[in-house]
């Protein structure tokens, strides 16, 4: 497991000028307040990054899992089952690199598709690949 002080320092460098993602500690407190209310935490476990889209729409990552919000359905993933960070939805699709706002979480039997800020792909992209890594 990656250092959380090591994947806030990643994040910091390289992200773009984004207004929905960004470090846990930087969204507002009812913001976070509507979000904790809807989740457990384990043991030790620390938020770093979440993109805030609606109170409908959210993710967090954390130094354990990433969680996702969307339309009352929270989806909890642990770090250790993301076998692979697909870019098809950049890649495949007729859609621009700059309105891009999907990647794919390989899964063991399952492929997640993670909602994203614009511009926000290659940021997020490159921290979910180096908090996988071994």
């Amino acid at each position: 497991m990656k250092a959380v002080s090591t994947i806030r320092a990643k994040f910091v460098r390289d992200r773009p000028s984004l207004n929905s993602t960004r470090l846990w500690e930087e969204f507002n407190e009812a913001i976070q307040e509507h979000i904790i209310s809807r989740l457990i935490l384990t043991d030790q476990e620390v938020i770093i990054v979440a993109y805030f889209k609606s109170p409908n729409c959210w993710w967090l990552l954390s130094n354990k899992n990433l969680i996702t919000h969307s339309d009352g359905l929270v989806q909890v993933i642990a770090l250790s089952e993301i076998r692979k960070v697909e870019l098809d939805a950049v890649f495949e699709r007729n859609t621009s690199k700059h309105d891009a706002n999907l990647i794919g979480l390989r899964l063991q039997n399952d492929l997640v598709q993670l909602e994203l800020e614009k511009r926000a792909w290659p940021t997020i992209y490159n921290l979910l690949r180096f908090v996988i890594s071994q």
